[in-house]
């Protein structure tokens, strides 16, 4: 079991020190982030577009029945 845990703590050590080079922040993470975001970005506009424009319509009937 202690074999294991050693293996464990060495792969981890190994992807933290990995992780913290800084040409592993300008080749991996920076362009991961810039693709992540160039795709997620519109759909959260999309998203926030209908949420006002449900609650829009959702006000304007409202107010439409009641002042029957």
């Amino acid at each position: 079991m202690t074999q294991n845990n050693n293996m464990y703590d060495f792969f981890i050590d190994f992807i933290k020190q990995e992780i913290n080079k800084p040409e592993f922040k300008t080749t991996f993470i920076k362009p991961l982030l810039i693709y992540f975001l160039y795709y997620i970005i519109p759909f959260i506009t999309i998203l926030i577009l209908l949420n006002f424009i449900t609650t829009i319509i959702a006000l304007f009937l409202v107010f439409h029945i009641k002042g029957k």
